[in-house]
């Protein structure tokens, strides 16, 4: 059993995983972890002795959690900071991999773990849009990277002299017919357009056996209104830690 932990930009995820199972996870806001995570596990799981542990981070947050939590809790030499010079499950073709977000890492990873030998495309719907492309010879290409449904809401208010500030309605209409249904429009249509779009490129160039994968914080939504989706998995960057570690325990 291992611990695998997931620091956003406002928020940490954590999990007990045996292997790719998801026993018990939870999403808390940086200022409660990990006492809420403490307090989720004791009472909704029984954990069992936990040797390994191992986290990725966007945050500053990371060496105060090893300090603070994780040297107290693991041997020193059994928790893992993932970092770019970590050993992957995969190859990658990546140009820059210094500048290359763990947590697209560990997307591609949890993908590939679940997929086998398929190729696999990760939309990691969150404040940004992180979208990988992991070839059938499981080579890591690369993807894309764009704006979230928030920062476009955001934008339109903060660009604009009177455009109000809204949130998603999962309810909008095509044809808005007030400045509120014209905003939910142009935004939700227009992000649902872009993404089956760009899942239909990939399609073309990866062949019928492409795996597409959804998670994030608006995998949810886009799963209600896009086709040809084969998973909607919000834990599985965390599956992609977990798959990291294994691969590197037993390396």
């Amino acid at each position: 059993m291992i611990l695998c932990i997931d620091i956003g930009n406002s928020r940490i995820k954590a999990g007990i995983l045996d292997r790719t199972k998801v026993l018990f996870s939870g999403s808390y806001l940086k200022e409660g972890f990990p006492g809420g995570f403490i307090l989720g596990a004791g009472k909704n799981y029984d954990p069992p002795a936990l040797k390994y542990s191992a986290l990725i981070s966007v945050g500053k947050e990371a060496q105060s959690i090893l300090d603070d939590w994780l040297y107290l809790i693991f041997k020193p030499e059994n928790v893992m900071q993932i970092t770019p010079e970590t050993p992957l499950p995969f190859a990658s073709a990546y140009k820059t991999p210094q500048t290359l977000g763990m947590d697209r890492v560990a997307g591609v990873a949890g993908a590939r773990a679940l997929a086998g030998n398929k190729p696999v495309l990760v939309i990691d719907a969150g404040t940004a849009v992180n979208i990988e492309y992991a070839d059938g010879e499981g080579v890591y290409q690369g993807g894309s990277i764009g704006p979230g449904i928030r920062l476009r809401f955001k934008s339109l208010h903060d660009y604009t002299a009177k455009l109000p500030l809204l949130e998603a309605d999962p309810d909008f209409s095509v044809v808005g017919q007030s400045t509120r249904e014209c905003i939910l429009s142009g935004v939700l249509n227009g992000f649902v357009c872009e993404i089956q779009g760009i899942i239909s490129q990939y399609r073309e160039l990866a062949g019928p056996d492409l795996q597409v994968f959804l998670t994030g914080g608006d995998a949810e939504f886009l799963g209600n209104h896009l086709k040809n989706i084969n998973f909607v998995d919000p834990e599985l960057v965390l599956k992609g830690v977990g798959a990291i570690l294994q691969y590197n325990i037993h390396a």
